[in-house]
């Protein structure tokens, strides 16, 4: 866990260093946060169950400037849900990549997003039992819905934005939900 974490921010720093004379039309940032997984896959939900958790999410996009109200953004969104107790463990990670708008309605820093999502899950069960290993579910087709508040009201330069959002990820016979809150530095 401490190298995904080591990883996002080295990454983000480097991101935001190696872009900061990028044009103002070009904006890039990372976001970490935590939030709640909800499994439509009852066996997994029975495995997990017994286990405390910790849930934290990352995001990493490029924005492009459409407008002073409407942006576009690509990037990539994890949700890590950490599921250890001694030596056992029921790790679930959840990866998409998305493409979406936001857009700012001029209510101060209120920003309003929708994504269109592309992602799948990866299982890493160890609970002592014959069918543990690893095991990844079919890629699904999902959207993201967000709300944000941007500290700069749209502006440029850094700027720090706290947001919650939900994504819902149909996978084969089961959805899953990620409900997310979190806090984003972006450079514009």
């Amino acid at each position: 866990m401490k190298r995904f974490f080591l990883t996002f921010v080295l990454a983000f720093v480097c991101m935001q260093s190696f872009f900061a004379i990028a044009d103002n039309k070009i904006l890039f940032g990372g976001a970490l946060g935590t939030g709640a997984a909800i499994y439509g896959n009852d066996s997994v939900v029975e495995q997990a169950n017994d286990f405390p958790r910790f849930v934290i999410e990352g995001d990493l996009f490029a924005g492009f400037v459409l407008s002073k109200e409407i942006r576009f953004n690509l990037g990539a969104v994890s949700v890590c849900d950490f599921h250890v107790k001694g030596g056992n463990h029921c790790n679930l990670i959840d990866y998409a990549f998305y493409g979406g708008i936001r857009v700012y309605p001029n209510l101060a820093g209120l920003c309003i997003g929708v994504d269109y999502m592309l992602g799948r899950r990866t299982d890493f069960v160890s609970l002592g039992l014959p069918e543990d290993g690893v095991d990844s579910t079919d890629w699904g087709n999902g959207f993201r819905f967000l709300l944000e508040y941007d500290f700069t009201a749209g502006g440029t330069g850094f700027a720090p934005v706290v947001g919650c959002g939900w994504r819902h990820m149909p996978r084969g016979g089961s959805s899953d939900n990620m409900i997310s809150l979190y806090f984003r530095i972006s450079h514009r």
